[in-house]
């Protein structure tokens, strides 16, 4: 089947479209974001980074099509144990309400627990990645739990030192339930 003509294809091309649509609709709306008076990077830096990144995914998406690559980098290995997660003659997954759920739950309790005090950011963010790691880890890999421990602590502490210090942005770090740990 040629690029472009598949229906995973045509589905390709429309969310190229509707990402690079939402990209630039971010970053319009960044550009009314005031420069910053003392920040080097300013409240603005965030938005339009996402925005390019979202449109460099969506051309890397689109290079992928045209090019024909079926099954990129980021699909899911077809030898893998427990073929009932994989369907063994298309090679796609499943649908997974659950899952599908979980990543529209989880990034609202984790804005809303930081928003509201809940948690600092530092906690939070681990406590974010770990729960999206337990979501989208294969069953048959959840024995490797361990891992995900100090991954999620490495990216809650590394994004807290990263706005902190390196792109000087105020996060909150006093909340309800913090360890009392400073950075």
């Amino acid at each position: 089947m040629k690029a472009g003509k598949s229906p995973a294809a045509r589905q390709d091309i429309c969310l190229v479209a509707i990402v690079i649509l939402i990209g630039g609709v971010l970053y319009y709306g960044a550009l009314d974001i005031p420069p910053p008076r003392f920040d080097p990077l300013g409240s603005a830096a965030v938005p339009k980074t996402i925005a390019v990144s979202l449109a460099v995914l969506a051309v890397l998406l689109f290079i992928q099509n045209a090019a024909g690559w079926r099954g990129g980098v980021i699909s899911a290995p077809r030898d893998m144990e427990g073929a009932d997660e994989v369907a063994e003659s298309t090679g796609e997954y499943r649908a997974d309400p659950a899952a599908a759920l979980a990543s529209i739950v989880i990034p609202v309790v984790y804005v809303l627990s930081i928003q509201y005090g809940l948690f600092d950011f530092a906690i939070g963010s681990t406590l974010f990645a770990f729960a999206y790691g337990l979501v989208f880890m294969p069953v048959l890999r959840r024995r490797m739990v361990w891992l995900l421990v100090p991954a999620s602590i490495a990216i809650g502490v590394g994004l807290t030192l990263a706005y902190t210090q390196l792109f000087t942005i105020d996060l909150p770090l006093d909340a309800l339930f913090s360890l009392g740990l400073s950075l």
